[in-house]
């Protein structure tokens, strides 16, 4: 069986990293064409033996050039099935145009929350990417959600497609086994990290509000771990709260493994319904409890009191509060914190990345 996965781009993300992960696990053969570019994901694909394709594509370029090429592809690598990973009108067109043109099948894999097909504030774009999708789920295989909350924003836009969706959860590699018996001392600064995009969506504005309440009580330090367009923002927040000397920003990392084993807590307090929360899983799986947001499928991951704590809404005082209800964890209740990491490396087992591919090869 060859699969074809089609993407925007290979650049790093939740979904080009699912897809390195089913270029190394998967028992079938998978060929990865990107339609825009490349980037370092692709690159660990091609580097690991894997298949890929950049098609270069641009708005500038005809789509019916861009689809021929795609099929092309599907002749020269004999694919029997295609997998369309983003919200892009074009790539479900391709696959129509696959579909109609050689019979093959397709499924689309959605990656986010679905109500995001009406992010734009143009009506007719919105209308039109609501209209190609209709017609490309009416001939697609499967339509695959990364946890309920997905499913269930798809339903709600397309309640007919209920017998075609599939749930298939995103995954992380192993689980550490750093020893849970160590104890802190009183005295121990406490570290907070957290590792995502550096764009309002995340949050991390209100992450440094709620410290600035906390700087004169609690020894901390926190480590921002990302980039992106509100960076020079927060880091003037930071300034401007005198939290220069606790709050880092640490730039892109590859190996957060290393970030995450010099942690105690990771927050993630995101505006977005975030449609899983790879990164909070990839936490866990290092046995670190999580603070978020009651928000997407968050709840499907956090249970407050047990492998984190969740806040209701957004805001400084709530997520400060969060924050002292962890530290008081930390410091005077050692076996409450010792069962809270282990319920994390707990959780995290069961979003396993092998599993994951695993269901990928039955849905394909």
């Amino acid at each position: 069986m060859n699969i074809l996965h089609l993407l925007i781009s290979g650049n790093t993300g939740g979904i080009e990293v699912l897809c390195k992960e089913i270029s190394i696990l998967s028992k079938k053969k998978n060929v990865f064409c990107f339609l825009k570019e490349g980037g370092s994901i692709e690159k660990e694909i091609r580097d690991n033996g894997g298949t890929t394709y950049v098609l270069g594509s641009s708005d500038k370029i005809l789509f019916r050039s861009t689809r021929c090429r795609i099929l092309n592809i599907c002749r020269n690598e004999k694919i029997d099935k295609v997998v369309t990973h983003n919200l892009s009108p074009i790539l479900w067109t391709a696959c129509r145009y696959m579909h109609k043109t050689c019979q093959i099948p397709y499924i689309i894999y959605v990656h986010e929350n679905f109500k995001n097909i009406n992010s734009g504030t143009c009506f007719i774009q919105n209308f039109y990417r609501k209209t190609v999708f209709k017609y490309a789920s009416n001939s697609a295989l499967k339509i695959v959600g990364i946890s309920q909350f997905v499913e269930k924003s798809v339903l709600e836009l397309f309640p007919g497609l209920s017998k075609k969706t599939v749930l298939n959860y995103n995954g992380v590699n192993e689980v550490t086994t750093i020893d849970l018996s160590e104890q802190r001392n009183n005295g121990d600064k406490v570290v907070l990290i957290f590792i995502g995009r550096l764009v309002k969506d995340k949050g991390v504005d209100v992450l440094i509000d709620a410290l600035s309440l906390l700087k004169n009580s609690i020894d901390f330090n926190c480590n921002i771990i990302g980039d992106g367009p509100e960076k020079e923002s927060l880091q003037r927040k930071v300034s401007n709260y005198g939290l220069s000397n606790q709050v880092f920003f640490r730039g892109h990392q590859r190996n957060v493994n290393n970030w995450h084993e010099k942690s105690d807590i990771f927050v993630h307090p995101a505006r977005c319904e975030e449609g899983f929360g790879i990164s909070i899983v990839e936490a866990m799986a290092s046995g670190l409890p999580c603070i978020s947001v009651n928000k997407g499928a968050i709840g499907e991951i956090i249970t407050d009191g047990w492998n984190g704590y969740i806040v209701e809404n957004l805001n400084m005082e709530e997520l400060a509060g969060a924050i002292v209800k962890a530290i008081n964890a930390i410091k005077y209740d050692h076996d409450l914190w010792a069962q809270m990491k282990s319920n994390s490396r707990t959780t995290a087992s069961v979003f396993c990345i092998k599993k994951t591919v695993e269901q990928f090869d039955n849905i394909t």
